[in-house]
C-alpha cells in the first residue's frame, strides 16, 4: 500500500509484513500527520492524503488503519477484532467434527444433569437458549490470555497474534512506539510481525539512525524534505 500526502514529491510506501516507519521531525506536519492517519478522513483529513494498493487502486481512507495512540491502552474490546476471533473460533470448531462431537456431548449430559435438579422444583424447567460454541466462549470467558505482569513487548505480539486471528487485514497505526522500546524489543517486535504477515505503521517525531531488518523507513526533516 502506498500513503499520498498532499504537498509531498512521492508517496509512502507501506509494506505487507513487518514495519514501515514515518518520521517526521517537523512537530505540527507530525501533529497533522497523526491526527488525520488515525481519523480515518482521507481527502477530508486535516493533512489531506489518499492511499493505493500495489495494483493502482484506491483504498478506503477508514479501512486501511487500525490505530493504537498508546501501546498501553490496546484496542482489544474493538468489536470488528472481536467478531472477527468469534467466527474464526466458530469455523475451526465447524470443521473439526471429532472436537465438535465430543464436546456437543460433553454439552447434552451437563444440560441433562442440570434438567434433572428441576425435578425437585414445583414447576417444570427447561433451557430457553440453544447451546451454541460462540455462547459458550463468550460465557465462559475464554480468550486471549492477558497479565498486568507481562512485558510490553508480550503483550504488543501477542495483541498483534490476536489481530492475526481475528482476521484483520488493517495495518496496525502506532504513534510514537519506539519511544517505549528497547532496540533488541524492536527487532524481536518487527520479527514477529514479519512472521504472522501483520503490517505495521509507526509514526514517529524523532529521528532514529539505527537500520533494522523488516523495515522501511520514510523521513520528512525540519525543512519538508523526504528522504
Amino acid at each position: 500500500m502506498r500513503i499520498s500526502l498532499a504537498g509531498m514529491d512521492r508517496p509512502i510506501d507501506v509494506a505487507k509484513s513487518g514495519a514501515s516507519v514515518l518520521e517526521v521531525e517537523n512537530t505540527t506536519l507530525y501533529g497533522r500527520i497523526c491526527r488525520s492517519l488515525i481519523s480515518g478522513m482521507g481527502r477530508e483529513a486535516p493533512e489531506p492524503y489518499s492511499l493505493w494498493d500495489e495494483n493502482g487502486n484506491e483504498v478506503r481512507a477508514s479501512n486501511a488503519f487500525l490505530p493504537v495512540s498508546s501501546p498501553f491502552d490496546l484496542p482489544w474490546d474493538e468489536r470488528t477484532l472481536q467478531a472477527g476471533w468469534y467466527e474464526r473460533m466458530s469455523l475451526i470448531f465447524l470443521e473439526d467434527d471429532d472436537v465438535r462431537a465430543e464436546v456437543e456431548s460433553l454439552n447434552a449430559r451437563m444440560n441433562s444433569r442440570i434438567a434433572e435438579l428441576g425435578f425437585q422444583m414445583k414447576s417444570e424447567y427447561s433451557f430457553a437458549v440453544e447451546w451454541d460454541v460462540v455462547r459458550q466462549i463468550k460465557a465462559l470467558g475464554f480468550g486471549v490470555q492477558r497479565s498486568a505482569s507481562e512485558s510490553l513487548l508480550d503483550n504488543l505480539i501477542r495483541f498483534i497474534s490476536w489481530t492475526v486471528d481475528a482476521g484483520c487485514t488493517k495495518t496496525i497505526l502506532f504513534v510514537n512506539l519506539k519511544t517505549f522500546l528497547a532496540k533488541k524489543d524492536l527487532t524481536e517486535l518487527y520479527e514477529q510481525a514479519f512472521f504472522l504477515g501483520s503490517a505495521l505503521l509507526l509514526l514517529e517525531n524523532k529521528r532514529d539512525a539505527s537500520c533494522y531488518e523488516h523495515e522501511v523507513k520514510t523521513r520528512i526533516d525540519q525543512h519538508f524534505i523526504e528522504c
